[in-house]
Parts: structure tokens; C-alpha cells; sequence
């Protein structure tokens, strides 16, 4: 009886953030050849998907375990690390390199999820103690992280196209599901730490709905007007989605210089109109 009561705790306790992040690219030809294609694949893998396929205990999804996640969808590839808990998303072109929306030092270390449970914030990844495991979805794919005795955390990512009426996929739904495995109440928070990379070498490094050029530091407690952010160079662009139907409104969403948002504060500590350069690095946002 205790341990099912446990487990109904846990699921009553579950927090939850959605996300969208847009993709796109200078290039679109030979999308109906692609298309083509990846259906072709998509049959493959769901067959090979329901040989091995497990279901998660807490949420009850249906996954096949990875050691290592690459998949490629329309103009969009997802690529997760399964050992390291890391995670990247990239622009896919038509003859050219994929291009990553995210800085690719250090294995996409420097981009990543914290989950706060009480006072105490921890990193999911393999170096913030978390334990990681890559999985194939039927929609997507995820990342499922595990702090011993504490929570249990999923990234979902599911892939879908940015206009209705077509099926050229462009965009990932980012969800997050926190589920309390402790032994009593908690409150829990969640967080995400964007390192982006294509806008450090423009003019621009972000934009938004309201505000047309971001150039230094930023902070915003609603995003009712600016709606997206934005940030891009010749070869791509992406878009964080962060206002809208089925979109999580966020507490808060900064802009600064790398550093300055990963550091120990859980909330980053933003001057307006402060550079995106420190002493450690330059235009690095």
C-alpha cells in the first residue's frame, strides 16, 4: 500500500513545461524527394520500434533506449547523447553541412535543463550527478533523467510542421515533465539554458515579435507582446515559440552572456544594456 501511494504522490506531483523552437533554412529545394524518403524511413523504423519498445512506469509512453538519438525530420535534425545527457538540434540543408542552433563546444555541454527541487537546483546532465538515458519515440525522442530518490524528469521532443497545411516538418515541441519520486511534498521548478550560436557573428543577435534588435543584455516576466526569440545568420535561423495556445508561459526569460546565465543563481542576475561580452568570452550569447 505505501509503495503505491508513493507512486500516486508522484504523479499528482508532476510539473510540466512546453516549449516550440522553429527552424528553418536559406534552401528548401528537393523537399518533395525528401519527404519521399523519410517516410520510407518512418515505415522502418516503426517496425524495428515495435520489436524493442519498453513503457516508461510513471508515464506510461512507449519508447525504444539509445545509447545514442540522431534523427532526421524535414528541415530538422535532433541528435541526443544518451551517456552525457546532452541534446542539440540542427538546420538541415540541402547539400551543405547541417548547421546546430546551439554551440557545439564541449558536446553541447554548455546547453541544458536544471530542475530546482526545494532549494537545491541540479543540472541534468551526467556531470550534474543526473542519470541519462536517450530514447526513441513514436513522435520524437527523449531524454529521461534521474535524480536518485528525488525526480524523475523527461524532455520530450516531438517533431511538427510550423504551417498547418503543410507537412514539411520545421519545428520541435520541447515538453518537460518532472514527477516527484521522493518520499514527501516538494516544490518544484524547472529550467532551460539556451546557449545560441547563430546570432553571435550578425548585427542582430536576437529579435523578437516586439522588439526588432537585441544587441545586450535582456530580461522579460512575460512574453504576452515579444512572443518568440530569434536568432540567426545566413546560413539559419531559429525561434523559440514562448507565447501561445499549449505553450508554458515562462517566470522569466533572460538574454545575456553565457556566463552570466549559468551561473549559480537559479534566477541570472541581468543588467539591461549590459554586453554580451565578459572577461571569459566575447559577443558569446
Amino acid at each position: 500500500m505505501k509503495r503505491v501511494q508513493r507512486q500516486l504522490l508522484a504523479l499528482l506531483s508532476l510539473c510540466f513545461l512546453t516549449v516550440a523552437i522553429c527552424v528553418s533554412c536559406k534552401s528548401a529545394s528537393g523537399v518533395t524527394d525528401q519527404l519521399s524518403a523519410e517516410e520510407k524511413k518512418a515505415r522502418r523504423t516503426a517496425e524495428a520500434f515495435a520489436a524493442q519498445q519498453k513503457t516508461d512506469p510513471y508515464t506510461g509512453w512507449v519508447y525504444v533506449p539509445q545509447k545514442k538519438v540522431d534523427i532526421n525530420n524535414g528541415l530538422v535534425r535532433l541528435v541526443l547523447n544518451g551517456s552525457t545527457g546532452t541534446f542539440c538540434i540542427y538546420a538541415k540543408r540541402d547539400g551543405a553541412a547541417d548547421v546546430p542552433i546551439f554551440s557545439s563546444v564541449d558536446s553541447f555541454s554548455s546547453t541544458y535543463f536544471s530542475v530546482r527541487i526545494g532549494r537545491t537546483a541540479y543540472k541534468l546532465s551526467k556531470t550534474g550527478g543526473a542519470k541519462s538515458e536517450a530514447r526513441l519515440t513514436p513522435y520524437g525522442a527523449q531524454m529521461a533523467y534521474t535524480i536518485n530518490n528525488k525526480a524523475y524528469v523527461v524532455v520530450d521532443f516531438s517533431f511538427l510542421p510550423s504551417n498547418s497545411k503543410s507537412a514539411l516538418v520545421d519545428m520541435v515541441r520541447v515538453s518537460v515533465y518532472c514527477i516527484n519520486i521522493g518520499k514527501s511534498v516538494q516544490t518544484y521548478a524547472l529550467k532551460g539554458v539556451f546557449d545560441t550560436c547563430l546570432g553571435e557573428s550578425t548585427k542582430i543577435h536576437f529579435s523578437t515579435a516586439h522588439t526588432p534588435v537585441i544587441n545586450t543584455e535582456r530580461s522579460f516576466t512575460a512574453m504576452d507582446s515579444d512572443l518568440w526569440i530569434r536568432s540567426g545568420n545566413e546560413q539559419a535561423v531559429s525561434q523559440f515559440l514562448l507565447h501561445g495556445k499549449e505553450i508554458t508561459q515562462p517566470e522569466q526569460v533572460s538574454l545575456g552572456n553565457k556566463d552570466t546565465i549559468a551561473n549559480a543563481s537559479w534566477l541570472p542576475s541581468v543588467q539591461e544594456n549590459r554586453s554580451f561580452t565578459s572577461v571569459l568570452s566575447f559577443e558569446n550569447s
